[in-house]
């Protein structure tokens, strides 16, 4: 799967809850999210455990750049997560482990993180999940309306994913 994606330095989460909520975008849940993260050759591949119960392996690559940029990913939900940890630990090792509290919201076919990330601080993710009949101009053209609107500044955006920033 690809998907187009951003992701920004936000000072006031609170702000952005308003702009989106007074946008009607539609808020669809909120959660604690643990991503471990393996020692892989290339692309990353982390675990996802959620406070749900819904635990996913997701392994994605992308280009390093402070722009929006296109991630290949793919995702596997999986059971008994902490057998499925313990043997990727001792088959790869563990590089490190990102917590966070992130809330959802949904723009037509852009997924809104607001998170919450436990030493690091305050992020905005988009982003734009492509369908095999997706155009991509409709991507970053709701990309972009998103930008706008949230007063999202180049300066703000971020070129590695949380596991890269907190080393």
């Amino acid at each position: 799967m690809k998907n187009l994606e951003i992701k920004v330095n936000c000072k006031d989460l609170k702000k952005i809850e308003g702009i989106l909520n007074s946008l009607n975008i539609k808020f669809l849940s909120e959660g604690f999210q643990r991503d471990t993260y393996f020692k892989v050759r290339r692309g990353n591949l982390k675990l996802r455990e959620t406070n749900t119960g819904e635990d996913f392996l997701i392994w994605y690559k992308r280009r390093e750049k402070a722009e929006p940029k296109l991630s290949e990913y793919y995702i596997y939900q999986t059971e008994k997560s902490w057998e499925l940890k313990n043997f990727l630990k001792n088959a790869f090792g563990e590089k490190i482990i990102i917590e966070k509290i992130r809330k959802i919201y949904l723009y037509k076919n852009v997924r809104i993180h607001l998170d919450r990330v436990k030493g690091l601080g305050n992020f905005i993710e988009l982003e734009a999940v492509l369908s095999k009949d997706c155009i991509d101009k409709e991507s970053r053209k709701n990309m972009n309306f998103l930008v706008k609107k949230l007063c999202i500044e180049k300066e703000d955006l971020l070129k590695s994913s949380y596991s890269e920033i907190k080393k």
